[in-house]
């Protein structure tokens, strides 16, 4: 029997060793023949930090729910250089959210928003985008804050002295305009944990400086949430600041709060300066970060494999069944149009970035739009291969795209059209099944695996197992190849005659899918990099 014949049969998969295949070298598409002259300026831990949301001055109608075009409020370092980026929408691909919150007798609403963190744990307020043209990840966190009350670092509405600060901070009697905001890294080194966990830190810190301001401002504009003033019939505090409207800063009290948020908003910068010119760990390497004016350090393990990260196949396997996972890989090994959808931002990332990494040793050659801004949905439409995440997709539109939609909030795949499946589908499910049985937990779906703790070590465990048989599958299937081509390439027989003569010995039920497979985009990139060019 033929190696190629033999390695597509229902044994198990032989182990692919090759001196050859470096699987960090694989997974960077960086990597290429370059001049060795040519000196190549390494990225930094990450280029800009940027907050996007509404300004203080916006004017909203409180009398009905809508979304606005979210706005750059602060970019460090400050250049024109993102301009035609369009950052903003990335952020916030369907607009940014505002609502009125409500000053009652428990103070709920107010007591999240100045003391809260539920931001950190939910999967809908943590994600990561990616700028497929330059390399660029958005590393992104969106919370709901005090529309009039930006943080230090965003340039506040100009006043001459004496004049009333943010005049309608209040909406009403005893309401508050809340409008989303969101901060993020753009980094071009794809250090999720880390860059999460700094982010998670500097929010930490401006949240200090606000409760700081909101002591340092005049009594009767403090949104405290301690009152002894009495209260009317619906919670509302009579005579209290919630229905008084807020009072004058004189001219010292005007000069001091300036300095205040000067000298804030310079700690900030200094953060992200200090944290900006780390020095960037060797594979493998572990850093310990000491930034200015956080209390205690942070440590980061840099991946053996840059493009891969743990937390992203923890979500994939905790909200898709592994037969729906393998479906999908199938698709995206075909080249495939794969669209997924859905309304949380913190799912839509890990699925998209966790599917494309089960490919190694090959690597996805078509577009990869983790999150899709609405405005930018016609690109569904175009001839390529695509892995797209978008965070809805009308039945209309839908019906007019050759492709694979993975609808994951309704846990169902529609297609066009029928696709071969993958050599030995059952043994592959079978080898995966105790593993992701072991994440597989759809109710986890709202947890974000970066700032949860619980259960994380057992679940990186079986997440490394997934992995690990996902990529030996992928290798085997590339290894079918490589053993048939390179002994065609060592005699100078010409590709077309190879394809043929290897399709030939695959058997009959799995040839229509190693046809696809065999003529892909990431195959010919491989084969042309690891045994055209020996």
């Amino acid at each position: 029997m033929s190696a190629a014949s033999s390695s597509l049969s229902p044994t198990p998969e032989p182990e692919f060793h090759d001196p050859l295949l470096n699987p960090e070298v694989t997974q960077d598409p960086q990597n290429s023949d370059s001049n060795s002259d040519v000196i190549i300026q390494e990225p930094k831990i990450y280029e800009y930090f940027v907050v996007v949301g509404l300004p203080s001055t916006y004017s909203i109608d409180t009398t009905k729910p809508s979304l606005h075009p979210p706005q750059m409020l602060y970019q460090y370092p400050k250049d024109d250089a993102l301009k035609s980026f369009k950052i903003e929408q990335f952020c916030f691909p369907e607009g940014v959210r505002s609502s009125v919150a409500k000053r009652t007798a428990s103070m709920s609403g107010l007591n999240e928003i100045f003391y809260g963190q539920s931001y950190l744990y939910s999967s809908e307020n943590s994600f990561v985008f990616l700028l497929s043209n330059s390399s660029l990840y958005g590393i992104c966190v969106i919370k709901n804050e005090l529309l009039r009350e930006p943080p230090s670092i965003v340039e506040r509405e100009t006043r001459k002295p004496g004049e009333k600060p943010n005049v309608d901070r209040f909406v009403g009697r005893g309401g508050y305009l809340v409008a989303e905001r969101c901060y993020c890294f753009l980094s071009r080194r794809p250090f999720f944990s880390l860059h999460f966990e700094t982010l998670y830190t500097l929010l930490s810190r401006l949240r200090l400086q606000l409760l700081d301001n909101e002591m340092a401002l005049p009594s009767p504009q403090r949104s405290s949430t301690t009152s002894t003033s009495p209260q009317s019939k619906d919670g509302y505090q009579l005579g209290s600041q919630s229905a008084t409207p807020p009072q004058s800063f004189n001219e010292n009290e005007e000069v001091e709060y300036a300095e205040r948020l000067e000298t804030q908003s310079k700690e900030i910068e200094e953060i992200l300066e200090s944290y900006r010119l780390q020095s960037v760990p060797e594979a493998g390497e572990k850093m310990v970060l000491h930034l200015p004016h956080l209390p205690n350090p942070l440590t980061f393990t840099r991946p053996l494999r840059d493009t891969f990260e743990i937390g992203w196949i923890r979500t994939l396997c905790r909200v898709v069944t592994v037969e729906m996972i393998v479906s999908l890989l199938s698709a995206i090994l075909l080249e495939k149009r794969v669209i997924i959808v859905s309304h949380n931002l913190g799912l839509l990332s890990p699925i998209v970035l966790g599917l494309s990494s089960l490919m190694t040793p090959l690597t996805w050659q078509g577009l990869l739009i983790p999150i899709l801004p609405q405005k930018m949905k016609e690109t569904i439409h175009a001839p390529v291969p695509y892995i797209i995440g978008i965070t809805s997709l009308s039945e209309a539109l839908r019906s007019q795209v050759d492709a694979l939609v993975f609808l994951v909030d309704e846990g169902r795949i529609v297609s066009s059209k029928d696709f071969p499946l993958l050599p030995d589908l059952a043994k592959l499910i079978d080898n995966l099944r105790v593993e992701h049985n072991e994440i597989f937990n759809p109710t986890k779906s709202g947890q974000n695996v970066f700032a949860s703790a619980l259960g994380k070590e057992k679940e990186e465990a079986a997440a490394k197992s997934v992995t690990a048989i996902f990529n030996r599958y992928t290798g085997w299937l590339v290894g079918s190849l490589m053993d048939h081509f390179r002994g065609a390439w060592r005699q100078r027989i010409p590709h077309e005659v190879t394809r043929e003569s290897f399709l030939r010995k695959v058997r009959p039920h799995h040839r229509e899918f190693v046809t696809s497979f065999i003529d892909s985009q990431h195959v010919a990139v491989y084969l042309d990099r690891y045994l055209y060019k020996i």
